[in-house]
């Protein structure tokens, strides 16, 4: 299974990263609804690795989907 979603504080996707690994978390939005700025909310999340934010912003969709970026 993957999850998608973001919160409005660093806290949730912290745990969820801690739950189920950044391999299985893809960023998305409700726009416009709910968090006005999900890519800034990932970047500014703390604890989470470079790496994590990468492919959590982008990395987990493009391999899902079979892409290459």
């Amino acid at each position: 299974f993957h999850v998608t979603g973001v919160q409005t504080c660093a806290l949730p996707i912290y745990y969820l990263v801690s739950k189920v690994g950044p391999s299985r978390i893809v960023c998305g939005s409700d726009y416009p609804v709910g968090e006005e700025d999900p890519a800034g909310y990932v970047m500014r999340a703390r604890g989470l690795s470079s790496a994590d934010k990468a492919a959590i912003l982008g990395g987990n969709a493009a391999r899902l989907l079979g892409l290459s970026i």
